[in-house]
C-alpha cells in the first residue's frame, strides 16, 4: 500500500513526464520501474496516468525543505531518463526549483549534476524561442478577434513556424478553457490550431487530436463536426494514413485508434 508521500511523488513525475504530450519506452519503464518500487499495482497506475490525461496535471511539493529537494531530484531524473530534456521540461524544473527556495545559480547546480548536458547559449535560445512563442501566443487571445480571415492564419502559422518547440505551446491553446477575448466561434479557432499541428507531423500531438475525434458526434461548446474532422484529416498526415476532413474520415480516424493508435500512442492508459 503506498502513502501520501509516495502517490504524490509517482504523480508528479508523470505530470513532468507528460508534459510533451509523448512518454517513449524508456520514460514508461522509468514510471514502470519507480511505481513498482513504491508498491503500485499496473492497474492502479494505470488509473493515475488516466487521471492525469483527464486534467489532474498539478504537481504538488511537500513543505519540508529536505522532502522538497528529493521531489526536485527525483523529477530530474524523470524528465532525463529518455536522455533528452525538453526546454519545456527544464523551464518548468527550474519553476519548481525556485518554489522550494533554490536561486537560479542553485538551481543550475541542482539540476545539472542530473540533467543531460545543455550549453548556456543553447538554453539561452532554447529560452528566447519560448518567449517569443508566448508572446505571439498573448498577442492571438488579445487581438484575434479584430483581425481577418487570412490574419488570424498568418498569426497562428508565425507560432508554428517555429517547429517542434510549437507543439507544446499549440497543444496547450488546444485544451485549454480560454479562448481568444470576445470570440464567439471557439471551435473554429480550435479547429485553426489542429489544421496546424497536423501539418507540422509531430507525433507528440497524435494523443490530443485522438481525444479530439473520440469526443462524441453531437455539436456543442467543446466539439462540432467539422472540428472532429480537422483533428481525423490532421492524424492522418501525421501517421501518413490520409483521412477526410469528414464524418467517414471521424469514423477512419476511430478505427485507427482503436486497432492500432492507441497501444502506440497511450501505451499507460490501457
Amino acid at each position: 500500500m503506498m502513502d501520501d508521500k509516495a502517490n504524490r511523488d509517482l504523480h508528479n513525475v508523470i505530470v513532468l513526464s507528460m508534459l510533451d504530450g509523448d512518454l517513449n519506452d524508456k520514460e514508461c519503464a522509468f514510471i514502470e520501474g519507480l511505481a513498482a518500487r513504491l508498491g503500485m499495482d499496473q492497474g492502479t497506475l494505470n488509473d493515475m496516468c488516466r487521471q492525469i490525461r483527464d486534467g489532474h496535471k498539478s504537481i504538488s511539493l511537500p513543505k519540508n525543505s529536505a522532502e522538497a529537494e528529493m521531489t526536485v531530484q527525483m523529477l530530474a531524473e524523470a524528465a532525463a531518463a529518455d536522455g533528452t530534456v525538453t526546454p519545456a521540461e527544464r523551464s518548468l524544473l527550474h519553476r519548481i526549483c525556485r518554489h522550494v527556495g533554490l536561486d537560479k545559480q542553485n538551481a543550475d547546480v541542482v539540476l545539472d549534476a542530473i540533467l543531460p548536458g545543455q550549453s548556456d547559449d543553447v538554453s539561452a535560445a532554447d529560452e528566447e524561442v519560448n518567449r517569443q512563442i508566448e508572446a505571439m501566443s498573448q498577442e492571438i487571445y488579445a487581438d484575434y478577434v479584430s483581425w481577418d480571415a487570412s490574419t488570424r492564419l498568418a498569426k497562428l502559422r508565425a507560432i508554428a513556424a517555429h517547429g517542434a518547440a510549437a507543439v507544446i505551446p499549440l497543444l496547450r491553446m488546444l485544451e485549454s478553457y480560454r479562448v481568444p477575448d470576445g470570440l464567439d466561434d471557439a471551435m473554429a479557432f480550435k479547429a485553426l490550431i489542429v489544421n496546424e499541428l497536423g501539418s507540422l507531423g509531430d507525433e507528440r500531438a497524435i494523443y490530443y487530436l485522438a481525444q479530439q475525434v473520440n469526443i462524441g458526434d453531437v455539436d456543442d461548446d467543446i466539439t462540432n463536426s467539422a472540428l472532429r474532422g480537422t483533428a481525423a484529416a490532421a492524424i492522418g498526415k501525421i501517421v501518413g494514413q490520409p483521412m477526410a476532413a469528414d464524418a467517414a474520415g471521424v469514423a477512419e480516424a476511430r478505427r485507427w485508434w482503436r486497432d492500432a493508435g492507441r497501444l502506440k500512442f497511450d501505451r499507460l492508459a490501457y
